[in-house]
């Protein structure tokens, strides 16, 4: 899948992208909209505030993590709650400076209720050792909470990029 300035997402990343197009019909019981924009742009600016920024105190992630969130890598053990997540989250980053998150494609889909979402983000990652690149995609589930966009779990999976 073409990305930014015409870089190609690796093909085995399709299975994970819930919309091959965003045109495709959505499940019963979820539907797109302006709620969901809403959230893909939200995630995504949640991405680039722990990844590019590095800014694990933004206001932001307070308002939109889940106290009790839960986040997964899918080769490590799940992580609970928020403050246990920031601060491995710190220490990763820590340890590579120069990492740095680009989107390759993001789609949501809102429950019909309007209360739940997930949202499915293609990103890839650079600036790890070894100029080593690679592409993962992010599910977020979210929750509005009083009004609130809360997210409470979040998975992560990682590949490769294709090598040249």
């Amino acid at each position: 899948m073409p990305g930014p300035e015409g870089i190609t997402s690796h093909p085995s990343l399709a299975f994970l992208r819930p919309c091959g197009a965003l045109s495709e019909k959505p499940q019963d019981g979820y539907h797109t909209n302006a709620t969901a924009a809403y959230l893909e742009s939200l995630s995504q600016t949640l991405l680039y505030l722990l990844t590019n920024d590095k800014d694990i105190s933004n206001p932001l992630l307070e308002k939109h993590l889940s106290p009790d969130f839960h986040s997964h890598k899918i080769d490590t053990a799940p992580f609970k709650g928020r403050a246990q997540h920031l601060s491995l989250w710190q220490r990763e980053v820590g340890q590579v400076p120069n990492l740095r998150c680009e989107i390759i494609s993001c789609a949501a889909k809102v429950h019909e209720d309007g209360r739940k979402a997930k949202v499915w983000t293609a990103k890839r990652l650079s600036g790890l050792p070894g100029d080593i690149c690679k592409e993962g995609v992010s599910i977020m589930k979210w929750e509005r909470k009083g009004g609130v966009w809360m997210c409470v779990k979040w998975k992560m999976m990682r590949g490769v990029a294709e090598f040249e």
